[in-house]
């Protein structure tokens, strides 16, 4: 049940709405008729040549008429079918004319969204290697101080890096970093939990000579890691920064929604014109061929009953 309850139309109301309607016929002169037909013109995919929606698609109406008065002039209609064909010529030359412009757009578009996404890619690529990279440095750095110690912040940052569950290179240093932490660290909580699925991988915390050791193997395995990670930051990177002429080449073969559907309907629009034209050359060779030629022919494709 509504809350509001609605107005009531009194019978006097009723015939003031009436009253005001009859006053208001929209626009009545030729220009204001265009402008509102322009003004409801959303795509003009489909706009064969009125000139309101013409001039909203960036197109002049005058180029039309002097293409369509060119067709007059070359064919020489001689009755309102010949005018018609060629009208309807001039009219799927334009769309022709204006599927080329369409094409050509949405190839600009996918370049544009091309450099846009490779942008994008480059950013992301080079915050991520200033995000990790540092952070490898540091610890190598971290290293060559003498009797090094891991802690849990260092523990936190590699995760950060290598995930929770590293692999690969990855889990050499992670656990390295492990091992190296301080002798006798008492694990609180989620930690203690962490440390005793670490103890049995055989990752417990070493002690003695045995330190030395995994902290000459930590260095070595951190600076064949940075010395990866800078090459593959610089070959990317120069992969994103420059595109190669085949790269572009490549990008312009149509991927676009639209590409599919706009070539389907060039092509319809060129069979059409080519029937047009068959048909415009058939009326004027059978026009200028003598009498008799012409009842011969009709004498033959006419039909046996």
């Amino acid at each position: 049940m509504p809350l509001v309850k609605p107005p009531t139309l009194t019978p006097e109301k009723l015939a003031a709405n009436q009253a005001n309607g009859k006053q208001s016929h929209g626009p009545t002169t030729q220009e204001g008729i265009e402008r509102i037909r322009a003004a409801n013109t959303r795509h003009g995919f489909y706009s064969k040549g009125p000139a309101a929606e013409m001039r909203a698609l960036g197109e002049d109406p005058e180029q039309y008429e002097q293409l369509y008065d060119s067709l007059l002039a070359d064919w020489q209609p001689e009755n309102e079918y010949q005018t018609s064909l060629v009208r309807r010529m001039a009219r799927l030359m334009w769309r022709l004319e204006r599927f080329d412009r369409i094409q050509e757009s949405l190839m600009v578009y996918q370049l544009q969204a091309l450099d846009h996404d490779r942008a994008s890619d480059l950013r992301e690529l080079t915050a991520k290697h200033e995000r990790v990279v540092p952070k490898l440095r540091a610890l190598m750095q971290a290293l060559d101080a003498n009797k090094f110690q891991s802690s849990g912040d260092v523990i936190e940052g590699l995760r950060g890096i290598y995930g929770e569950l590293p692999t690969g290179t990855g889990f050499e240093i992670v656990s390295r970093a492990w091992r190296l932490l301080p002798e006798g660290t008492v694990f609180p909580g989620e930690a203690a939990d962490a440390a005793e699925k670490a103890a049995t991988l055989g990752l417990t915390i070493a002690t003695g000579s045995e330190r030395d050791v995994l902290r000459a193997e930590l260095r070595i395995v951190l600076r064949e890691e940075i010395k990866a990670r800078e090459a593959a930051f610089a070959s990317h990177r120069a992969e994103l920064a420059e595109m190669t002429p085949a790269f572009r080449d490549t990008m312009l073969i149509p991927r676009h929604p639209t590409m599919a559907f706009l070539l389907q309907s060039k092509d319809s629009d060129l069979r059409q014109l080519r029937f047009v034209t068959d048909l415009l050359l058939k009326l004027k060779a059978r026009k200028s061929q003598p009498p008799d030629a012409n009842e011969a022919e009709n004498k033959t494709v006419s039909p046996t009953m």
